[in-house]
């Protein structure tokens, strides 16, 4: 499983990327007929302190100026709703107000649920303010960023816009999961 994030900086939106590397998710023991009955319902919790971009000096101010903001004690909880044939509406726990978001689907749909060996692609993009109402945590980021985040046109923009990218790889053994904690 791979958790990736992007998100932007300056007028000409040029791309920062990263990673959260500790993830969990939990279904107590229980057994699936489908991948679509493994996914539906499936919560998971990120540790947002394991999020890396290749800078350590941005994985700070990231730590310190972000996710101390966004996340009660650096967790992103959620659980992923009922899958669609090319989405599925995934609900975020930001400070015990759920928010709902939907996320596509790359490769997957509905038809391939029985199918083993596969590789599910979600990907979407969450604008902070709009979506999330993480005012506090996207200013703080972007006051401290301000010069980091200057273009050639000397004007400092950090965008609202981060997309998210979920890579699963799913094998015959899918109905065996459960208590799985990730850390790579």
């Amino acid at each position: 499983i791979k958790i990736k994030w992007a998100g932007y900086k300056t007028n000409e939106k040029i791309k920062v990327e990263g990673s959260f590397n500790e993830f969990s998710f939990n279904r107590d023991g229980q057994t699936f007929d489908s991948v679509h009955d493994l996914v539906n319902g499936l919560k998971f919790s990120v540790n947002s302190l394991s999020s890396s971009s290749g800078d350590v000096i941005r994985d700070l101010n990231l730590k310190d100026y972000f996710f101390n903001y966004f996340t009660q004690d650096f967790k992103i909880n959620g659980i992923f709703g009922e899958p669609a044939n090319d989405s599925i509406d995934v609900t975020f726990d930001i400070f015990g107000q759920p928010k709902i978001i939907r996320l596509a689907f790359l490769n997957y749909t509905i038809s391939d649920i029985s199918a083993v060996n596969q590789i599910i692609e979600i990907k979407g993009s969450i604008s902070l303010k709009s979506m999330f109402g993480a005012v506090k945590a996207f200013n703080s980021l972007h006051e401290k960023c301000y010069d980091l985040h200057k273009g050639s046109d000397g004007i400092s923009k950090t965008w609202e816009q981060v997309d998210i990218y979920i890579k699963a790889h799913i094998n015959s053994s899918f109905n065996k999961i459960s208590n799985h904690q990730y850390s790579q």
